[in-house]
């Protein structure tokens, strides 16, 4: 990525107009809409590379872990949370793991066997 000096310097423009130009720019609309986009494909793509580490695939173990964070990089663990919705909703029924530790084991045990048959392994 071209810094801003770099970019004035091959443009001709001033640092602060440079500046002026990419702070419009990153609040229009259409590059929201694809910036939402690309998040939406990351989380995609991490589901995939974690499937692969589960998998015991190494690289893939080392990848998810520098993007999400590994054992001991908890201010990494604690950004990923505040950034994800922590429940499932199916059918109009939301499954928080707050709702979740109410369950009966019976109710958890059927939840868990519906969830396997339909998820994609």
């Amino acid at each position: 990525m071209l810094r801003k000096v770099e970019i004035a310097t091959k443009t001709g423009l001033s640092r602060q107009t440079i500046r002026k130009h990419l702070k419009e720019y990153y609040s229009y609309p259409q590059y929201l809409i694809e910036m939402k986009q690309f998040r939406f494909m990351s989380l995609k793509i991490l589901a995939k590379v974690f499937k692969f580490a589960v998998n015991q695939v190494i690289k893939a173990a080392k990848l998810y872990f520098d993007n999400v964070g590994g054992v001991n990089s908890q201010h990494k663990n604690e950004i990923l949370i505040r950034q994800q919705n922590n429940y499932i909703q199916i059918n109009g029924t939301v499954l928080s793991q707050n709702s979740i530790k109410h369950l009966s084991p019976a109710r958890l045990n059927q939840v868990e066997t519906r969830l396997k048959t339909v998820l994609p392994q």
